[in-house]
């Protein structure tokens, strides 16, 4: 089975103190020091995803709820900061549809 990675935050540390992490989907097991541009670069049909919101309207979502369902709810539209191979936004959004993930 292959390994699942979710991106959590990636800043890119000019105005914050930089702190990477991710969280390993299979485990969850959080991961430090992750460069996500690297995760992407590794497999053709990767890509970061950036929700298009302010992030007082994610702190101020419901613990736990969908991420499928609060893109929906708060209209909100995503971007792709870069990918490999062929990830678009539809593409993005029918993962995100399909694998469960939670806001937490």
């Amino acid at each position: 089975m292959a390994k699942k990675i979710a991106v959590i935050f990636d800043s890119a540390g000019t105005l914050l103190y930089m702190y990477r992490v991710a969280k390993e989907v299979s485990t969850g097991n959080i991961l430090e020091n992750i460069e996500s541009t690297a995760i992407v670069a590794q497999k053709n049909g990767c890509g970061l995803v950036v929700l298009n919101t302010e992030s007082d309207i994610i702190l101020g979502s419901r613990k736990n709820m969908p991420l499928f369902e609060f893109i929906r709810e708060h209209r909100i539209s995503i971007g792709i900061s870069c990918s490999k191979g062929k990830f678009s936004p539809a593409i993005a959004y029918e993962i995100i549809e399909g694998a469960g993930l939670c806001i937490s």
